[in-house]
């Protein structure tokens, strides 16, 4: 009878413990479940983009979870907001303080870490999981920031941040925002296309773009082209960045621009707050940096910061000539003092000037100064051309004027020079915007052609097939060198705004210069810059 009730006592008590291990085990099932629907979407939000979800075991704590992390991956912690607590601990291992954080810590490894992530809610209230992903996947801790949820604390970047960073953006497509601000402001409405000529496609295109919310933008490989990246912010700090951590151009106030003939991959880091807007145009049609300065200034935006790699700046310095009516097989690229009637200069640093005190001997648009990196020269004699100073670097094109300019080859005034110097920086300007120099479809008409009344009259311009609208600007061997044309007797310099004319094909129209008397029609002729449709 006693071995019988020591049995059911056993019994009973085991039954106890099973029945008290199963309240246990099913009070623990129902907070793990409610912990893990608490995590799930927020790991969740990281898987769907391609990050790894950490498992663990079904009895495991919920609140802390330690987990080998190989080198080479990104990793987000995450913490529920369970019991309105999700403050969360990361230990990585590294002899470093832990990182501490609300909601999400994400972090880079450059090798193997050993980590303990641990919810600092009390009570076991709190509930941790972890995802991870190949840093070369989503571009290592520089990229954190673009994550969609960004993580709450972002640690320092590594010693192979630079290196994950560049392994990851040759696949990364530019990102373009709706050009807003670009459409608004007068300036840079100005950059697309000039309002003083009809018609043309935009003369830079938006390429890139960089949200307020994020640090950088990806301007992805592309052709030959000249780059201006500028924000809606003018006091946003703006940087380039180019492969192997490359900063060429570090925090400037302002816009940025560089030209680069192969289209390499970069990207603009921002410092502030405002929209960056990153636009490109060939530099053929551009003119190189030269072209790219002008058409700033023109807009009124002159706190610009250029750059281009000193193996470029031959290139860019013969784009400039080819921009200016040279044709490409006349140009030769040489500092050496040539007998060359054109020169065109680009520095990386410092400015040219040429070995003569003789300020007769050479005409430069825009005018030298100490600022001046790019510029159109004309000299009348061989000239040996130095960076100022014996300071900087730097390459020059030579080359003969264009071929529509021979009526100055016989002229021996050198004040012929400042004349010549600015016709050919006007035929580089009007380059940008689709106008080519031609000098068919035009009779020099002699003096008096609209009558007693009217201005002296110069030439009559017929329309050629896809003609839009015109420039037309009479040269003459004898002073005033140049006679800027218009159909209203308005008068224009070379140096400001050129005149525009609307024609279309077949039609005629009557142009003078107001300014001048009458020049007979053998000492002159006439360059009519011609925009197609």
């Amino acid at each position: 009878m006693l071995r019988i009730l020591r049995q059911v006592l056993v019994a009973m008590v085991l039954l106890g413990a099973l029945g008290a291990a199963a309240w246990y085990g099913n009070r623990w099932y129902v907070h793990a479940s409610a912990v893990d629907a608490a995590v799930a979407p927020l790991v969740g939000a990281y898987v769907g983009h391609g990050f790894l979800d950490s498992q663990r075991a079904m009895f495991s704590l919920r609140d802390r979870l330690e987990q080998h992390i190989d080198a080479g991956k990104c990793v987000v912690a995450l913490a529920s907001d369970t019991g309105g607590d999700n403050r969360l601990e990361v230990d990585r291992g590294l002899g470093a303080p832990a990182l501490e954080g609300h909601g999400s810590i994400a972090w880079c490894t450059c090798r193997a870490e050993d980590v303990k992530v641990t919810a600092l809610a009390p009570k076991y209230a709190g509930g941790v999981g972890l995802a991870q992903i190949d840093a070369r996947l989503m571009g290592g801790a520089l990229a954190l920031p673009l994550l969609d949820p960004r993580p709450a604390t972002i640690a320092e970047p590594e010693e192979c941040a630079e290196e994950q960073l560049d392994a990851w953006l040759p696949s990364q497509p530019a990102v373009v925002a709706p050009e807003g601000w670009l459409e608004t402001d007068p300036r840079t409405k100005r950059l697309r296309a000039s309002p003083h000529a009809p018609g043309g496609a935009p003369l830079f295109s938006l390429v890139a773009s960089v949200d307020p919310r994020l640090p950088f933008g990806v301007v992805a490989h592309g052709p030959s082209r000249c780059v201006l990246a500028l924000s809606e912010d003018g006091d946003d700090l703006l940087s380039l960045r180019l492969a192997g951590d490359l900063r060429p151009i570090a925090k400037a106030k302002g816009p940025i621009a560089w030209c680069d003939p192969k289209g390499n991959l970069a990207t603009v880091w921002r410092e502030g707050k405002g929209r960056v807007y990153v636009l490109a145009a060939s530099p053929d049609r551009l003119g190189g940096m030269l072209g790219l300065q002008d058409v700033m200034a023109s807009a009124g935006l002159t706190d610009l910061t250029p750059w281009e790699a000193e193996a470029d700046l031959g290139w860019d310095a013969t784009t400039i000539l080819q921009a200016s009516g040279v044709s490409a097989r006349d140009i030769r690229v040489s500092n050496e003092s040539l007998h060359s009637q054109l020169v065109a200069f680009t520095m990386g640093s410092g400015t040219f000037a040429p070995d003569t005190a003789d300020l007769s001997a050479y005409a430069c648009a825009p005018p030298l100064g100490p600022t001046v990196r790019s510029a159109l020269c004309m000299q009348a004699s061989p000239l040996a051309w130095h960076p100022h100073g014996g300071v900087g670097s730097g390459a020059m094109a030579q080359g003969p004027v264009p071929f529509w300019m021979q009526i100055y080859n016989q002229v021996t005034d050198r004040d012929v020079l400042k004349a010549e110097v600015l016709l050919v920086s006007l035929t580089h300007r009007l380059a940008a915007q689709g106008f080519e120099a031609t000098i068919d479809g035009v009779s020099e008409l002699p003096a008096g052609s609209l009558g007693a009344k009217g201005p002296a009259t110069f030439a009559d311009v017929v329309g050629r097939a896809g003609d839009s609208a015109i420039v037309a600007v009479g040269m003459t061997a004898v002073p005033p060198w140049v006679l800027p044309y218009s159909e209203e007797g308005v008068a224009w310099a070379l140096e400001g705004e050129p005149h525009f004319v609307s024609l279309t094909p077949g039609a005629h129209v009557k142009l003078a210069c107001p300014t001048h008397a009458a020049v007979p029609p053998d000492a002159r002729r006439t360059v009519v810059f011609r925009k197609a449709k």
